[in-house]
C-alpha cells in the first residue's frame, strides 16, 4: 500500500551527504535532496544553502556548476548579500551547457552592518523547463523583515513519467540570527506564513530554509538516555547533531 504523499517538503539548511541536521549556522554546500513521487516514479533534486555573500560573480557561477554536476533541478540560496529584485541568466563554465535561471529577492539598499540579507532560487536547465510549464509565473517575494529581504517563493510544473504535472511552490527563506529579537523573529514567522498561504491552492509546497535554529531528531543515538525528547519528534528526522529542539525551533 502506498502513503498519500504529504502536501509540505522541507529542506533543512544541513542537509550533508543526504542527511538532515537540525542546526543552521552551516555555509558549506548542501547535498541535494530527492523528492520521489510515488505515482509517476519521478524524482525532484533540491538543494539549500546560505551561501553567506555572492557579491563575486565567480561565486554564483560556481553554485551554476554545482547545479549542472549534480543534476539539480532547483537551489534554494539565502544571505545572497546582493540588493534588488532581479532574474539572471547564469552562464556555467561547462561548454555546450544550457544557462542557469537566477531569481533574486533582495531589499534596495543596507540598513546597517548586519543586514546581510537577500534570497535567491536559482533553476538549472530542467527546472527551467518546470518554470516555463507554469506559465514563466514572476517570483513571489515576501514582505521585509526590519528592512531585510528574507523569504521569496516561485512556482513550478514537472511532469512525472506519466506526464501528469505535478506543481510544486518552492520557498527559500532566511530566519534571523540567533542575536536578533524575539519580537524580530515572531515577525519574521509571521511573514513566512504568510507565503505560505500564498501558494496556490491544491499545490505542494517545498521550502528550503536557513533556520538559526535546533529542530531536533526523532532517534536516540546509542548511549544516549531515552528521554520524552524533542517535541518535534513526529516530524523531524533521524539524522542531526542535537537530540532536543531549542524554543526557537519549536516556534518555528
Amino acid at each position: 500500500t502506498r502513503q498519500k504523499q504529504p502536501n509540505h517538503v522541507h529542506l533543512g539548511n544541513q542537509l550533508k551527504n543526504r542527511s538532515a541536521n537540525g542546526t543552521s549556522s552551516s555555509r558549506h554546500p548542501q547535498c541535494s535532496t530527492r523528492l520521489k513521487v510515488v505515482r509517476g516514479f519521478a524524482e525532484l533534486h533540491g538543494a539549500t544553502q546560505n551561501v553567506g555573500g555572492l557579491e563575486q560573480d565567480d561565486k554564483v557561477e560556481r553554485l551554476a556548476d554545482i547545479v549542472i554536476e549534480k543534476c539539480i533541478d532547483f537551489y534554494c540560496i539565502q544571505e545572497t548579500r546582493l540588493y534588488g529584485n532581479f532574474r539572471r541568466q547564469i552562464e556555467p563554465s561547462c561548454d555546450k551547457v544550457s544557462p542557469c535561471l537566477f531569481f533574486h529577492h533582495g531589499q534596495e539598499t543596507k540598513i546597517d552592518q548586519r543586514s546581510s540579507g537577500g534570497v535567491g532560487i536559482l533553476l538549472s536547465p530542467s527546472g527551467q523547463n518546470a518554470w516555463k510549464r507554469a506559465g514563466c509565473p514572476d517570483a513571489q517575494y515576501g514582505r521585509l523583515v526590519e528592512g531585510i529581504a528574507r523569504i521569496m517563493g516561485l512556482e513550478l510544473h514537472f511532469l512525472d513519467r506519466c506526464n501528469k504535472v505535478l506543481k510544486y511552490f518552492v520557498i527559500s527563506a532566511y530566519h534571523p540570527d540567533l542575536d536578533r529579537g524575539e519580537e524580530e523573529h515572531t515577525d519574521f514567522l509571521g511573514a513566512l506564513s504568510n507565503m505560505y498561504a500564498r501558494a496556490p491552492p491544491g499545490i505542494k509546497i517545498v521550502s528550503g530554509e536557513n533556520m538559526s535554529a535546533k529542530l531536533g531528531r526523532n532517534i536516540q543515538k546509542e548511549r544516549e538516555n531515552p528521554s520524552a525528547s524533542c517535541p518535534l519528534s513526529k516530524i523531524t528526522g533521524p539524522f542531526g547533531t542535537h537530540k532536543d529542539s531549542d524554543s526557537r525551533g519549536e516556534s518555528v
